[in-house]
C-alpha cells in the first residue's frame, strides 16, 4: 500500500489554516489551570505531526533530559484500549528539565512524566484522484501523558489529538495537513489558596501557563517549516536542535534571528545541497555582522 497522496509545494512554509494557534488558559478547579491550544497546519502529515512531538531528535528542543521505554504489558488498561482502537500504543517515561521564573527569581522544575503514544489504525483504502488503493492516513492518533513526580507540580495531565485534514474534493484519501489540539490541567505547588478569585495574580498566572504553551505550540510550527519544505523529521529536529544551541539554547532568540534573517534584503539561510529551498542552519555569527 503507497502512503496517503499528499498535496506537493516543498517550497512553501506550512500553512496554519483559519489563522495562528489559538491558545487559552483558565482556571477549572481550586489551583489547577485546564490550557488548550488547537491549529491546522497544511501539507503536515499526521505521522509527521507525531514524530515532531514523539521523536528522541527532539529531545533537547522539547526541554527532555532522560527518556526510558516502558513496557506494553505493564498498563492492561492501555493495551486493551489500543487493541480496541486497532492502533499501537507505546509507553515512555521521561523527565523534564525547564527554567521556571517567579518575579526576579529563577527555579528548575524537573518532573517526571509518563507518556502514551497511540497511533491509530489506518483508514480504508479508496479510489480517489486518478489513485486507486491510497490509504486514506489515520483517524486519529494521540499522546496521552500523567504526572510521576516533580518539585514544582503537584499535578499534571493532558495530551495531544491529531487529526489528518482532507483535500476537498479529492476523495477521503487526500490527506492536506493535520489538525492538531493539546490539553493540560495542571496544578502548580505553592499557589496561594483562592488564587483565581485574585484578578492580577489570577492573570499573571495564567499569563505564564499561556506563555509556556505558547512556546511550544511554535516549537512544532517552527519544526513543520522545514518538514514542509523538503526536510525528513529527524533531519528537521536535528537542525532546529542546532539551531537552538546556536542561539544559546534560547528558542525566543532563535524566533528572533529567523525573522531577522527573513527580513534584510540580501541575506538569506544556507541552503540544503540536494533540497535548494530547505534552510539548513542559521548563522548567528554572520547575523550578529550584518545587524
Amino acid at each position: 500500500m503507497g502512503k496517503p497522496q499528499q498535496l506537493q509545494h516543498p517550497q512553501q512554509a506550512p500553512e496554519l489554516l483559519g489563522g495562528p494557534w489559538s491558545v487559552a488558559v483558565r482556571f477549572v478547579d481550586r489551583g489547577v489551570l485546564r490550557a488548550d491550544a488547537a491549529g491546522a497546519i497544511a501539507r503536515l502529515m499526521p505521522e509527521d505531526a507525531l514524530r515532531i512531538i514523539t521523536h528522541p531528535a527532539g529531545d533537547e528542543l522539547f526541554r527532555v533530559v532522560v527518556r526510558r521505554a516502558v513496557a506494553a504489558a505493564a498498563d492492561v488498561a492501555a493495551g486493551a484500549a489500543a487493541e480496541a482502537d486497532g492502533g499501537d500504543a507505546e509507553r515512555v517515561e521521561v523527565e523534564n528539565r525547564a527554567p521556571v521564573r517567579v518575579l526576579a527569581y529563577k527555579f528548575w522544575a524537573v518532573s517526571r512524566v509518563l507518556f502514551t503514544v497511540r497511533l491509530s489504525k489506518p483508514l480504508p483504502a479508496t479510489a480517489t484522484c486518478g489513485k486507486r488503493g491510497a490509504p486514506a492516513g489515520r483517524a486519529g492518533s494521540s499522546v496521552a501523558f500523567t504526572l510521576l513526580s516533580s518539585n514544582m507540580l503537584k499535578e499534571l495531565s493532558g495530551g495531544w489529538r491529531l487529526e489528518p485534514l482532507l483535500a476537498p474534493g479529492c476523495g477521503a484519501a487526500a490527506v492536506a495537513g493535520t489538525r492538531l489540539h493539546y490539553m493540560h490541567d495542571v496544578r502548580p505547588k505553592g499557589l496561594p489558596p483562592g488564587v483565581q478569585y485574585v484578578p492580577g495574580m489570577s492573570g499573571a498566572v495564567r499569563a505564564s501557563v499561556a506563555k509556556e504553551v505558547q512556546q511550544m505550540v511554535d516549537k512544532v510550527t517552527y519544526v513543520a517549516d522545514k518538514v514542509c519544505r523538503g526536510l525528513p523529521v529527524v533531519v528537521a529536529l536535528e537542525q532546529t536542535v542546532e539551531e537552538l544551541r546556536a542561539a544559546g539554547g534560547s528558542f525566543k532568540k532563535l524566533r528572533k534571528r529567523q525573522q531577522q534573517l527573513q527580513g534584510q534584503s540580501g541575506v538569506g539561510p544556507q541552503m540544503h545541497p540536494l533540497l535548494k529551498s530547505v534552510p539548513l542552519v542559521l548563522d548567528f555569527d554572520a547575523l550578529d555582522g550584518a545587524a
